[in-house]
């Protein structure tokens, strides 16, 4: 039987007198995706921040691997194993290629000692390399130099550093061209053969239901759907209601 990984139960959050999620609740399994899906302000980058800490929660409960971690900090949810590519990838411009990806392994050297950190950041840093081969290509480049597709394949390589066990997607596929969003896709497909848990966030669902095994729907910070990706997915009628999308437009 495969084991819960993750658990948010009633979650409430948002930002000064601004509350964005309103008792949200999402679970995923040990090798499982699950994609989080709505309109833009849906609360869905802020579901994402809270799980991965950066949003403190004003209510609700986050469990990860059967622990409570809700009062604990972003940092120590990276050590845990939670890393998160968000929205626009921010990515360190200043800084090269090969440092914005130590940066993501900085929790190693606490987690498991100096001497197993150097090794696992050495061994991390040629993974990015074999998968992305255009950043092996230019390691000493700054960040800023990169194209947007470059930089979220680098923002994606930095939240690998940590060996996460859950790896939070947020729009990874914004202001990419089709054909770059479908080369990400395909490296996120060769993670989850691996093993690899994901939560993604998408604005555009067509893409992620093809991959997920299920999808929630948030609506104004509330939770109004949930159900198996291909469900989702062939009932038309569902996405018109929950996103106003014409599928004949979304299909081209």
């Amino acid at each position: 039987m495969t084991e819960e990984l993750l658990n948010v139960e009633a979650i409430e959050a948002g930002y000064g007198d601004t509350r964005v999620l309103h008792g949200v609740d999402l679970h995923l399994s040990e090798g499982e995706a699950i994609a989080v899906l709505g309109a833009n302000g849906a609360g869905k980058s802020t579901l994402m921040m809270t799980i991965a800490g950066i949003v403190p929660s004003r209510a609700g409960r986050v469990s990860y691997g059967g622990e409570e971690i809700t009062a604990t900090p972003a940092e120590e949810r990276v050590g845990l194993g939670i890393a998160l590519v968000p929205e626009g990838r921010q990515i360190f411009g200043s800084l090269t290629i090969e440092e914005n990806l130590k940066i993501g392994a900085a929790c190693l050297k606490h987690r498991i000692g100096a001497t197993a950190a150097r090794k696992q950041v050495d061994e991390g840093i040629e993974r990015a390399f074999t998968r992305f081969p255009v950043l092996g290509k230019r390691p000493n480049d700054s960040g800023s130099a990169l194209s947007g597709g470059q930089q979220q394949m680098l923002a994606i390589s930095r939240a690998l550093m940590s060996s996460p066990k859950l790896l939070l997607m947020d729009e990874p596929c914004m202001g990419l061209s089709p054909k770059l969003g479908n080369e990400v896709y395909d490296i996120l497909k060769a993670l989850r053969s691996e093993g690899q848990s994901m939560v993604i966030v998408e604005e555009s669902s067509r893409r992620a239901l093809d991959f997920v095994d299920r999808a929630c729907v948030l609506k104004v910070g509330r939770k109004v759907l949930e159900a198996e990706a291909a469900e989702l997915a062939d009932d038309e009628n569902l996405l018109s209601a929950y996103f106003g999308i014409d599928q004949a437009v979304e299909q081209q």
